[in-house]
């Protein structure tokens, strides 16, 4: 749980942010959840938004969910027990676990915001969440509540202003570490981009001379360039599918 608190004149604030991971068992997982720009995955997200308010409706302070992490595909196993048909075989027979079932698994950003002299306590959303957790929905999203969780332990942090987060409601805000965080990744891919132009123009240059083709640290460096020109595509295709394209640009540590 990460909490910020400011005074505004005589009214003292605080506000705060906690993770939560829900994976859910009446949403089967389809490979268009992973386009997080179009449907299904912004009815899901809304789903969860509207969920979340439902479930804390009415508990001190103000809830929404700004950041919603990217769905995932998760292994649902399922057990089956057999009824004993015979009348001298009475006892029942369990099926071996079916795991063929994919549903979805999903972290997000729960914040909150609320007057210090309300008497608001922390513990107070664990609470909320258990109860939850029993029966086993949040909204119209039934869960697997043993595969949910919910961070209440994160490193407490009192700041003068409230965290940043990625901006959902249309305005123009800055986002100086997803601007950050694509220098980087623009960097390292000119550095690779320039590596590999490298690698190429050393071995059109070993092959194109036969005289240097005779000295065998020559092709020592040949064989070299060759795998690294080899490897720098795999590098880049592999980094663009693991982390999801430019959405790298809008997640946090916690991989939202």
């Amino acid at each position: 749980l990460c909490i910020a608190s400011g005074t505004t004149g005589k009214i003292t604030t605080g506000n705060g942010k906690s993770i939560f991971k829900l994976t859910i068992k009446n949403r089967p997982y389809v490979s268009a959840y992973r386009v997080t720009t179009k449907e299904p995955y912004l009815t899901l997200a809304s789903e969860i938004q509207y969920g979340m308010r439902t479930m804390l409706f009415g508990a001190i302070g103000s809830y929404f969910v700004p950041r919603i992490g990217p769905a995932r595909s998760f292994s649902y196993c399922t057990t089956s027990t057999a009824t004993p048909t015979a009348t001298t075989n009475m006892t029942s027979t369990v099926s071996p676990p079916d795991c063929s079932q994919k549903i979805i698994q999903i972290k997000a950003i729960l914040y909150f915001n609320y007057s210090l002299n309300a008497g608001f306590q922390r513990e107070k959303i664990k609470e909320i969440w258990d109860i939850a957790m029993e029966h086993g929905f949040i909204g119209n999203l039934k869960l697997v509540p043993e595969q949910c969780d919910l961070k209440l332990e994160l490193v407490v942090s009192l700041k003068s202003t409230p965290p940043s987060f990625r901006n959902t409601s249309g305005a123009n805000v800055t986002d100086y570490q997803a601007i950050f965080r694509k220098a980087i990744r623009s960097t390292s891919e000119i550095g690779n981009g320039l590596s590999l132009i490298g690698a190429i123009l050393t071995i059109l240059t070993l092959r194109g001379f036969r005289k240097l083709r005779k000295k065998k640290v020559n092709l020592i460096i040949s064989i070299l360039s060759g795998t690294v020109a080899a490897c720098i595509p795999v590098l880049v295709v592999g980094s663009i599918v693991a982390l999801g394209g430019n959405e790298i640009y809008k997640r946090n540590d916690y991989g939202l």
